[in-house]
């Protein structure tokens, strides 16, 4: 049964917990998700695309 007698601290997300009470950091990303996303996609499309060494036919070799 909870009587009130005691202090409880309730925080909501960690922009207004108190700076005593964090104990891991949470640096800025450097760049947002989308920008890597468009990133990688970059280094996707002008990726060369590799040509498969197919064995000659039989009428080719003759």
């Amino acid at each position: 049964m909870d009587t009130g007698d005691r202090f409880v601290e309730l925080y909501n997300d960690r922009d207004n917990l108190p700076e005593k009470c964090k104990i891991f950091a949470y640096p800025d990303p450097e760049k947002s998700i989308r920008d890597t996303l468009k990133q990688y996609q970059q280094l996707i499309d002008d990726a060369p695309v590799p040509q498969k060494n197919r064995p000659a036919k039989a009428e080719e070799r003759s």
